[in-house]
């Protein structure tokens, strides 16, 4: 059954491609290796959390962000198992990264303007969970597309602008960071690409 026949719920899920994922990687490992906080954070997350339920939510983290990494240049064909973890891993991140950022805004009262990334964030997470209840969620969340090196460089571009912005022109709390950088991966990231074409087809004319 396509996206466009399963109704308006359906319509409202990301659709994951190389590069978003790629980026979304790239965003949480440069914001966990060079905020302390972050790691001290999510060690006391993990801790703090059911032992199983931290397990799994680390496994398929981990390994979706590592496929996710090894599939942005790699061109063997993605299995199904593959884009269920990679999306696993679009859905954590999502989650993860709304859920904090809003956390952070409501105890520190800052600009309630930056709810709108982190309520996007969480739309982005919960929908796809939602279709998973009424068994709808499948692997064509994960397209089987290529990224292009083109593509990637100009994703990685945007992504070093947004962090030049958010973390040190700005210093927001890295949540707030990661939120922004999250919403871009998920939702702009194919705009990026289509301007990415755009470019090459007018070069080749």
């Amino acid at each position: 059954m396509s996206r466009d026949n399963r109704g308006c719920l359906y319509s409202l899920t990301p659709c994951y491609d190389e590069m978003s994922l790629f980026v979304m990687s790239v965003a949480f490992l440069f914001i966990y290796f060079t905020n302390t906080e972050v790691q001290v954070q999510l060690y006391d997350r993990v801790l703090s959390a059911p032992i199983v339920l931290a397990a799994l939510l680390l496994v398929f983290f981990a390994a979706g962000m590592a496929l996710s990494l090894y599939h942005a240049f790699s061109k063997r064909r993605k299995t199904e198992p593959e884009k269920l973890l990679m999306l696993y891993f679009g859905i954590i991140a999502n989650y993860a990264a709304g859920v904090a950022a809003a956390i952070h805004i409501f105890k520190a009262a800052d600009n309630w303007l930056f709810f709108i990334l982190p309520a996007l964030n969480i739309v982005y997470a919960v929908v796809p969970v939602v279709m998973g209840g009424t068994t709808l969620i499948d692997d064509s969340y994960v397209r089987d597309d290529d990224a292009t090196l083109p593509e990637l460089a100009t994703g990685l571009l945007f992504l070093a602008v947004l962090i030049a912005v958010c973390q040190y022109r700005h210093h927001l709390y890295w949540a707030i960071t990661f939120s922004v950088c999250v919403a871009y991966a998920t939702g702009l990231s194919g705009l990026v690409q289509r301007v990415t074409e755009k470019v090459r087809s007018l070069l080749k004319s």
